[in-house]
């Protein structure tokens, strides 16, 4: 069981925390959730931005530039590492309609990580001990190094107190 938080807003004052199963997969070409999972994250970021989405094979909403800048960046805690998957990995932008690039399926509980999630990561495969090791690619977004220094800055602050 691994948990994971989406945060945004002035500060991160808007957070939306689960527990699920997550399965690493590269072989999945998007996120992958249960269908029930997306309509919370759907619900928590048109309450922010004021989007209607559209669930279909992949969900979409028009979108001004205003309204893409509210999609959070996702945080996830595995086995006691933060990852970070930012928007632009997960969210596309074009005429005017946001496609996101999460998959859902009503028969499942778990999340799947796809290739979006892999984008910003090395990752190497231990089979024979059942682990996998993540580093952050020279290749990821350019916000992930910006995710990266303030999750940096804030458990220095943590520690501090």
């Amino acid at each position: 069981m691994q948990s994971f938080e989406l945060s945004w807003g002035q500060n991160g004052t808007k957070s939306l925390n689960m527990r699920r199963d997550l399965i690493i997969d590269s072989g999945t070409s998007f996120l992958l959730l249960p269908l029930q999972d997306l309509k919370i994250l759907l619900d928590s970021i048109a309450e922010e931005s004021g989007m209607e989405f559209m669930i279909d094979v992949i969900p979409y909403a028009w979108c001004s530039d205003e309204q893409w800048s509210k999609f959070p960046d996702m945080q996830f805690e595995i086995d006691g590492s933060t990852y970070f998957l930012p928007k632009e990995s997960y969210v596309m932008k074009q005429y005017g309609v946001c496609s996101l690039m999460i998959m859902n399926s009503p028969y499942m509980s778990q999340w799947i990580l796809g290739l979006n999630f892999f984008g910003n990561y090395y990752t190497v495969f231990d089979q024979e001990n059942l682990r996998i090791g993540f580093a952050p690619s020279i290749f990821a977004v350019d916000s992930m190094q910006d995710l990266f220094t303030q999750a940096l800055l804030i458990n220095e602050a943590q520690h501090l107190k």
